[in-house]
C-alpha cells in the first residue's frame, strides 16, 4: 500500500514534458477530424512501421494505457518488434495509432476512453480506408482493445448525451474486415484472490480529489522515478520477468511510456469498482457487446491480472454478438510478454491466421 501511495503521488506531481522522437525509418502520417464533444478540430498521428509493400493489407494497431508506438517496435535492432513481425511474416502494413495526447498527436482536454472510441478510431479507420480499397483490420491491446469494442458497438454523441447507436455500429463495422482483441476486458472483472486491481482502484478513488487540478498526466516523468525499481515485484504485473531481458524491460520504461488523462485513469478505477467500464452517461460497455457482429478473435494471457482469462471470457468475450468469434488463452504469459521477446511474437500467429482467413 505504501508503494502504491508513493507512485500515485508521483503521478500527480509529474509535469515535465519532452518532445516525442521518432525512429528514423518510421513513416509518420497525420489524420485530422473534429472532436464530437467539443466541436474542435484536432489531428492524430499514425505511425507506419516496417512495410515496404504499398499493396499489403493495412492493419490498425492501437496501444494500451499510456503507451505509444514504441511498444509495437520496441527494439528492432535486436529483432524485437511485433509490428515488423506482422509485416515480414504476415505481409501486413502496420499503422500504429497515437490517440489524442500520445506522441505528437494533438491533446484534447477533458478526454476519456469514450472520446477515443467515438472519434479517434473512426478518424484512423477512415484514413486507412483511403489507402486501401479493402476493409481494414484492427488489433487493439489492453485499453486499445477496450476502446475498439466501444467503437464497434457504436458509441456516439447523441442528441442529449453519449449513446450506443446500433446504426452507427453497423456503419463502422462495414469498414472492418476482422478484429483482434489482445486482453481488454470491458468488465474489468476480477476473480482471483491475489489480484491487486481492487486495491489499486480503491487507492486511486480515495486520492481522486488531489487530481482535480490535473487533466493530462505525464507518465513519462513518473518513469524517471520508477526506472531504478522497474525489475521489482511492484511492476511485474506488466510481464513475466523470465520471459523478458533486462534490455527489453529498460526499453519498455524508457521508450513506450507516454501520458494519460484524469478522465481515463478514473474511468478505469470506476470500471474496476463497478465491474464495468461506463460512459460519461453511465452506460455499460460490456452490456452493448452483443452489437458487435463482425469476426472477432480475443487472445488472453494466463498470468495477466489486468484481464484475467476466465473473468474476461465470462464477462467480455461471451457477450460479443458475432457468430464468428474465437478465443485463445496463452499459458505462462503476462500482459505484455509478446511485445518484449522476439521469440514470443509468434504468440500472435493464431490471431493473424484468423484475421487473414476472414
Amino acid at each position: 500500500m505504501k508503494n502504491t501511495f508513493i507512485l500515485t503521488v508521483l503521478f500527480i506531481t509529474s509535469s515535465a514534458y519532452a518532445k516525442f522522437e521518432y525512429r528514423p525509418d518510421w513513416n509518420v502520417h497525420k489524420a485530422c477530424g473534429k472532436d464530437s464533444k467539443q466541436k474542435k478540430d484536432y489531428c492524430l498521428e499514425l505511425i507506419e512501421i516496417g512495410s515496404s509493400n504499398q499493396n499489403a493489407k493495412p492493419i490498425l494497431l492501437i496501444p494500451g494505457f499510456f503507451q505509444n508506438a514504441y511498444i509495437w517496435d520496441l527494439l528492432p535492432e535486436k529483432g524485437i518488434s511485433a509490428a515488423r513481425y506482422l509485416s515480414k511474416r504476415w505481409n501486413l502494413r502496420p499503422f500504429v495509432l497515437h490517440v489524442r495526447g500520445i506522441g505528437n498527436s494533438d491533446y484534447v482536454s477533458n478526454t476519456n476512453m469514450d472520446d477515443i472510441a467515438m472519434d479517434d478510431i473512426e478518424i484512423a479507420v477512415n484514413f486507412l480506408k483511403k489507402k486501401s480499397s479493402d476493409q481494414v483490420y484492427i488489433m487493439g491491446h489492453s485499453q486499445g482493445s477496450i476502446t475498439t469494442q466501444a467503437y464497434l458497438a457504436g458509441l456516439s454523441k447523441c442528441i442529449v448525451a453519449d449513446c450506443f447507436n446500433p446504426a452507427e455500429a453497423w456503419s463502422r463495422q462495414k469498414k472492418i474486415k476482422a478484429v483482434a482483441l489482445l486482453a481488454g476486458n470491458t468488465a474489468m472483472s476480477v476473480d482471483r484472490d491475489d489480484n491487486k486491481l481492487d486495491e489499486l482502484a480503491n487507492m486511486a478513488l480515495f486520492i481522486r480529489p488531489a487530481f482535480r487540478f490535473f487533466d493530462e498526466i505525464d507518465v513519462k516523468t513518473l518513469t524517471r522515478f520508477t526506472g531504478p525499481v522497474s525489475n521489482l515485484n511492484l511492476w511485474q504485473w506488466l510481464y513475466n520477468r523470465h520471459n523478458t531481458t533486462k534490455e527489453a524491460r529498460k526499453a519498455l520504461y524508457t521508450k513506450t511510456v507516454d501520458s494519460t488523462t484524469n478522465g481515463i485513469l478514473f474511468q478505469f478505477a470506476e470500471g474496476v469498482r463497478d465491474r464495468a467500464i461506463k460512459t460519461r452517461s453511465k452506460l455499460s460497455y460490456p452490456a452493448v457487446l452483443p452489437l458487435i457482429r463482425i469476426p472477432v478473435f480475443q487472445q488472453l494471457y494466463a498470468d495477466d491480472p489486468l484481464a484475467e482469462s476466465e473473468a474476461t471470457l465470462k464477462d467480455n468475450f461471451h457477450r460479443i454478438g458475432s457468430s464468428n468469434k474465437e478465443y485463445e488463452v496463452i499459458q505462462d504469459r503476462g500482459h505484455e510478454d509478446f511485445f518484449m521477446n522476439k521469440g514470443l511474437h509468434s504468440d500472435l500467429d493464431n490471431v493473424l491466421h484468423f484475421l487473414i482467413k476472414n
